[in-house]
């Protein structure tokens, strides 16, 4: 999507100037402006999910290989900041594709492709491996760049990521040898050539000539929404660095914006924003735009932004606790001033008995503010119903846990028994062949999964009728069931539910390989009767009133 930037930068600029007139603050029109574009989301969302509709249509009618490929490489792009597993299987496509083809420059797209849906996703030993394949001699110019500029991206994650010092500066020197490359290799004039030489003035301490670098940027007419948003990142991070935190904040609601009109789910501005609102005071939009971040970057699988969200999350909470406590605090104090005054009438009252006429308006006066009182009875023991309701509930999982953890023990003290037992009376082949029976360890699964299936039955009952609703008629799943019991098909999707979206981790719990996992996931979300975009999405509101 191309605009006039210069012309809507300098309605910006003007609009926010105006605004600082009138409220105080520079930021004000910036913020408002992100909260109005968060909740016009859906329409964006719909925009961008028609686009992908007619890609997949058109993907389906497709008959050529490169015409299939191209395809696969659009949806790659709208998914490869929005969906996990969906930039996954177009990535692969796109591989398996290009393998077909024969086509060195494809194939080198597409592993390049992969590699970048790994990096954003933190896993970047797994990029390492998938750009280990490409023979550079086989690289045009414009995929050598690209090759580069991947191999700085994933030494820049290695060194943030590592816990090793020595490790990090070994992964730090790295990263620089191909960030020259990357700066050698840029053309005068692109996004990249702004932004990698605004951070070196910013490194140098030239906070002007930073900013009139990108400001240069700003004045191309044919930017895209995407640029904007860097170059508006880039201007906060000179404000940081100067201490100037109302413009940094102003230019990272900005870049939000732009952000969400894309869209994208793992803004690193938005979360920025959220951080320097609560540093401000403004706490309920703080956690807002955190909270919004935080659901992004989880679907996106961006770990680094998650990571980032984590470090911001728990302050913003805390305040928001802190301000919720203030309310009820000063709820309570108008509620025993009520019961003052209250009490003060009935003194009334009692002295002014002779004056009738007077007396009856007491009355009704009175009766409005028994009525008032009775409401706010009514909602606290309410409130205090559902808090002894989820006590109840806390209590028995938690002495089911109890009771579960103490009979592992005690089977492990079984365990051990049987084989002193075995080691006493009878030979060291005996005590081996103990070891190696995967009786036990099959025993205690079982009943592991026997109580994870009554704990989620127990919190979700209707789980299998509302996840069969979603799918079509031949591909239900555990009509067949005794009551109270899931299968491992059912269980994928229960630990889905409750938060645990990594194949790798389900395949760890269920005993099954992570590809055996993922294939279930892909074969399940197609047959979806609302469409494999919505199907995990319309899963996680399984049991939500």
């Amino acid at each position: 999507m191309k605009i006039n930037v210069g012309i809507v930068y300098i309605l910006l600029i003007g609009s926010l100037s105006a605004c600082k007139g009138v409220s105080g603050h520079v930021w004000d029109e910036a913020v408002e402006n992100l909260e109005h574009t968060l909740e016009n989301r859906s329409e964006i969302e719909l925009t961008r999910n028609s686009r992908i509709s007619q890609l997949h249509h058109a993907l389906q009618k497709a008959t050529g290989t490169p015409e299939r490929y191209r395809l696969c490489d659009e949806l790659f792009d709208m998914y490869v900041r929005w969906d996990l597993d969906s930039a996954f299987l177009y990535a692969h496509t796109k591989d398996s594709l290009a393998a077909a083809t024969g086509d060195k420059s494809l194939m080198i797209d597409a592993k390049l492709d992969l590699a970048r849906r790994y990096i954003n996703s933190g896993m970047f030993h797994d990029a390492m491996e998938t750009v280990s394949h490409i023979n550079i001699s086989d690289a045009d110019k414009d995929q050598e760049d690209r090759l580069n500029h991947t191999l700085y991206a994933i030494y820049h994650g290695l060194a943030l990521t590592t816990r090793d010092d020595r490790l990090r500066q070994g992964h730090r020197q790295t990263e620089l040898y191909y960030q020259a490359l990357n700066r050698a290799a840029m053309k005068e004039g692109s996004i990249e050539y702004y932004t990698v030489n605004a951070a070196a003035e910013i490194d140098k301490g030239s906070f002007l000539q930073a900013r009139s670098l990108l400001e240069k940027a700003l004045s191309d007419s044919d930017l895209s929404i995407d640029d904007m948003s860097t170059i508006h990142y880039w201007l906060a991070k000179t404000y940081r660095a100067e201490g100037d935190t109302d413009r940094e904040l102003q230019h990272y609601a900005v870049s939000a914006r732009y952000d969400l009109m894309i869209p994208v789910r793992a803004s690193r501005a938005l979360t920025n924003t959220a951080r320097l609102l609560h540093d401000k005071g403004e706490v309920d939009k703080a956690f807002v735009f955190i909270t919004n971040a935080l659901e992004g970057a989880t679907q996106a699988d961006a770990r680094i932004c998650i990571e980032e969200i984590s470090t911001v999350m728990p302050a913003i909470t805390l305040s928001l606790d802190n301000q919720e406590r203030r309310k009820i605090s000063h709820l309570t104090v108008s509620t025993q001033l009520l019961l003052i005054l209250l009490a003060a009438s009935l003194i009334l009252l009692f002295v002014l008995r002779l004056f009738q006429g007077k007396l009856r308006k007491a009355n009704a006066s009175i009766s409005a503010q028994s009525q008032e009182i009775k409401a706010v009875n009514a909602s606290m023991q309410t409130y205090i119903a559902r808090l002894k309701d989820a006590n109840n509930i806390k209590d028995i999982y938690l002495g089911r846990y109890m009771s579960m953890f103490s009979e592992n023990i005690s089977g492990l003290e079984r365990y051990r028994s049987r084989l002193r037992t075995v080691s006493k009376s009878r030979d060291i082949s005996d005590v081996l062949q103990e070891l190696k029976s995967d009786t036990f360890i099959d025993t205690e699964r079982s009943k592991l999964y026997e109580e994870f299936d009554n704990t989620f039955l127990g919190v979700y009952p209707d789980f299998v009728s509302q996840l069969n609703a979603l799918l079509r008629e031949e591909s239900r799943i555990g009509k067949n069931l005794p009551e109270g019991r899931l299968n491992n098909e059912l269980r994928i999707f229960a630990l889905i539910r409750l938060g645990v979206t990594e194949s790798a981790k389900i395949a760890q719990f269920l005993k099954k390989s992570p590809s055996t996992i993922y294939n279930y996931r892909v074969k399940l979300r197609n047959s979806a009767v609302c469409g494999h975009d919505q199907f995990e999405k319309r899963l996680m509101e399984i049991g939500n009133p």
